[in-house]
């Protein structure tokens, strides 16, 4: 199994709303679509805050202060045809509602990334789509009582 490191970011509204992506991959079992923070790997020359910036940068065209890692998660999953074992860093950052743009930069994840939006944390809570990491609402709350 592969491994994997990713920087995500927990990107908040000045309501507390968190921006989460909605993602349709195709895997080996067919069509899987979740929700998940903006991010993605880290490269073998980079720490894990400067991929978090980047990723920002390039899905959202954000320059924007990031505070943490304020979480780690791990998973197994299907990434690109193969099991990856993979470690997230989550990093958070807040903007105005109408900052993010989504675009992508390489073809595939230009697929992948059908939109984005932003959610109230009880929203995920009463919602039956999947959001990565799992328990997000819980996460964001915690780091809001801070």
């Amino acid at each position: 199994m592969t491994q994997r490191r990713s920087a995500r970011i927990i990107l908040l509204s000045p309501e507390d709303k968190v921006l989460l992506i909605r993602f349709v991959v195709q895997r080996s079992t067919g069509e899987f679509e979740f929700w998940a923070t903006p991010g993605g790997e880290v490269e073998q020359t980079e720490t894990d805050l400067a991929a978090a910036e980047r990723e920002l940068r390039e899905e959202l065209g954000l320059v924007l202060k990031l505070e943490g890692p304020i979480h780690l998660a791990t998973s197994e999953f299907e990434h690109r045809g193969e099991m990856v074992s993979n470690t997230d860093a989550f990093f958070v950052a807040r903007c105005s509602a109408d900052d993010p743009r989504l675009n992508p930069p390489a073809a595939d994840e230009r697929a992948a990334m059908r939109e984005c939006r932003w959610w109230h944390i009880d929203e995920i809570a009463r919602s039956d789509a999947r959001f990565f990491p799992e328990g997000i609402e819980t996460i964001v709350q915690r780091w809001l009582l801070q």
